[in-house]
């Protein structure tokens, strides 16, 4: 081979990894630019410097991809008032209610998604009747997941009302399929969820804490709803001891299944369930309370009613498996109890929970508001009642005026001394009592291990084991 041939096709082979290299390098940049989301709001024009209002980016946004996707910066994005008309906002970013805006973004027909984003507001001072997102009115199929809410205004997610009054709704029809699940409700809230006119749903694996108030209140016009699987922590602050629950409802819905939470530390009491609506047209049926652990509340653990002066009553509740220690440990005030039946209930059953060291009672009838009927067709059965009351007042179970009582199989100890009656069965004016009292095992310390009046021909005390 001629010395020229030779150099030439040296020149070749090394001439080719260099024109490779640089096709490369062009191939690198194309991709990054490739890589970056279309629907990605620094697109149109977002800046996150902290002062920029970003929402005329973020509706551009959503006007051309029908989706938002928020990124993560330094300082997040300021913004309020978006529309999101059947889009989906995403990302693993920050925004940032803008001041003066009564939300940051409202929901608007059917399919709408809020997922991975963290939610602020300018400046930390609370600002009232204000929501990080409202289900607007005719929404459906509603989906709010993995975010993080770290606000301080009026609450997180609202639908229809969104203030203290609830007798007026504004909504002409419920909004429909709800999913608020896998978030973290952390801000200096009011109430972390406040919501009516909701059908179909669901509130499942959130954590909710430190709140003002209440953890999650639901009024009137819910149906079909379950809250499950949430964690509820420090929720209330002390000093007002009013609407300070993990749960609050006041409605006149159907089929309300609340199981398995955690709650610890209430300011006032963990579940709270007022069954009949503002304007009386109907009462709550069809309630479970089930698999949920209950730690350290100021009054109740779970508190049932019609509500003050109502004529209604609810009905159809089941209430078991729960574990229930440390409620009311601001006494026996206002009739606290692990489980308060406070009145208008009618056709529940009580079974198979642990409830001990509460302070006062454990589980008590009440039939505390003169002008409704008596608490009515009532079975305690297979609980297990230890160690409830205080040095002034211990009652494993006391039932007052409540007509056809079953109280049977139920387990009742008292081991610190405090639990002075296992059983008490006492009638009212206008309201007396009638029960069946049987196959209980209850230990001989109580001062009283079951305490009625023998005159009573309605109450049957049978085969109770005392040891």
């Amino acid at each position: 081979m001629k010395r020229s041939h030779f150099l030439k096709l040296i020149g070749l082979s090394i001439a080719a990894p260099v024109f490779g290299q640089t096709s490369t390098k062009k191939n690198s940049k194309t991709n990054t630019n490739r890589d970056k989301r279309a629907d990605d709001i620094t697109n149109y024009g977002a800046l996150s410097d902290g002062k920029t209002d970003a929402s005329s980016a973020i509706r551009a946004c959503l006007k051309a991809n029908s989706s938002a996707y928020i990124p993560m910066t330094t300082h997040g994005f300021i913004a309020g008032d978006i529309v999101v008309n059947q889009s989906k906002i995403h990302g693993n970013g920050t925004l940032i209610r803008k001041n003066k805006s009564s939300y940051t973004l409202l929901t608007k027909g059917s399919n709408c998604e809020v997922n991975g984003i963290v939610f602020k507001s300018q400046g930390s001072k609370y600002t009232n009747g204000v929501s990080d997102i409202i289900i607007g009115e005719s929404s459906k199929s509603i989906r709010i997941h993995n975010c993080k809410f770290e606000s301080s205004h009026y609450c997180t997610i609202s639908a229809d009302k969104n203030s203290d009054s609830d007798l007026k709704l504004t909504y002409k029809s419920p909004v429909k399929s709800i999913v608020i699940s896998k978030n973290i409700f952390s801000g200096k809230y009011s109430r972390a969820l406040y919501l009516h006119s909701v059908e179909d749903l669901q509130i499942i694996d959130n954590i909710i804490k430190e709140t003002l108030y209440d953890g999650i209140r639901l009024r009137q016009r819910i149906k079909k709803c379950i809250i499950s699987k949430n964690l509820f922590n420090d929720i209330g602050i002390k000093k007002h001891q009013d609407s300070q629950d993990a749960i609050d409802t006041y409605w006149s819905g159907e089929e309300l299944i609340i199981s398995d939470n955690i709650i610890k530390n209430c300011s006032k009491n963990a579940i709270e369930v007022k069954g009949v609506s503002p304007d009386s047209t109907g009462a709550t049926g069809k309630v479970v309370i089930s698999g949920n652990e209950i730690l350290n509340t100021a009054y109740s653990a779970i508190h049932i009613s019609s509500g003050a002066s109502k004529t209604t009553k609810v009905k159809d509740f089941v209430i078991a498996n729960n574990i229930i220690k440390k409620a009311g440990t601001v006494g026996a005030k206002r009739g606290n109890a692990a489980i308060f039946i406070r009145h208008g209930v009618e056709s529940l059953v009580i079974s198979s929970n642990i409830i001990s060291e509460n302070n006062s009672r454990g589980i008590f009838l009440a039939n505390l508001e003169k002008d409704q009927g008596a608490i009515k067709n009532v079975t305690i059965s297979a609980n297990n009642l230890v160690d409830n009351g205080n040095k002034d007042e211990g009652y494993a179970i006391l039932s007052s005026g409540v007509e056809n009582c079953i109280i049977s199989a139920n387990n009742i100890e008292n081991k610190n001394g405090l639990q002075k009656v296992a059983i008490a069965i006492t009638d009212q004016k206008g309201k007396s009592s009638k029960a069946v009292i049987s196959s209980n095992i209850i230990s001989s310390n109580h001062k009283e291990t079951i305490l009625y009046n023998k005159k009573n021909k309605n109450i049957k005390v049978v085969n109770n084991l005392i040891n």
